[in-house]
């Protein structure tokens, strides 16, 4: 369990208690990295079967962005926003998301747990403003694989657990 200090620590940057914290980040954008591009060919291949924007409209980038806009009072993205920030947000988005999981899975280790569907129902549940649990995820992708919420969440899962899985290796060639 972390107490007080070790907290005051991470926030403030102290190299002496936390040197480790800088391998979880790196480690947590290569992860990032490589859930995104998995991630992004998932959704290049719904795309072949789809409309671009209706494919871009689920996209979890997009959806990320489209809460973030609503946050700050700001519209949603048009057509032709939708269908460039899918093409080209998911790389700096994977990387970002990444970075904050490598150092939440540093600080907490617990976060790590499900193989990265933590990860992806904690994105869904942030987007969506609405709390899901890795079971409630799955049950609805074996309800309905086809529904657009369902590539949503297909997208995420492959992106969760891609990131952690590649962060965790990436972290293991780090050291200690």
């Amino acid at each position: 369990m972390m107490n007080i200090g070790q907290l005051e620590n991470i926030i403030t940057g102290d190299k002496n208690e936390n040197a480790t914290t800088w391998k979880g980040v790196v480690a947590g954008v290569v992860g990032g990295l490589a859930g995104a591009a998995a991630m992004r060919a998932y959704e290049h291949f719904i795309a072949d079967n789809a409309d671009s924007y209706q494919t871009a409209q689920f996209s979890p980038t997009v959806q990320a962005t489209n809460a973030f806009r609503k946050l700050t009072s700001k519209p949603e993205l048009s057509r032709q926003a939708a269908i460039d920030v899918q093409r080209t947000g998911s790389i700096p988005f994977g990387a970002a998301v990444g970075g904050v999981y490598g150092l939440l899975t540093e600080t907490f280790p617990a976060v790590q747990d499900n193989t990265g569907l933590s990860l992806s129902t904690l994105m869904y549940s942030a987007v969506h403003q609405a709390p899901q649990k890795p079971v409630s995820m799955l049950t609805t992708l074996v309800k309905d694989p086809g529904k657009p919420q369902s590539k949503e969440l297909i997208s995420l899962a492959i992106f969760g657990v891609t990131t952690e899985l590649v962060r965790r290796g990436f972290r293991h060639l780090l050291g200690e």
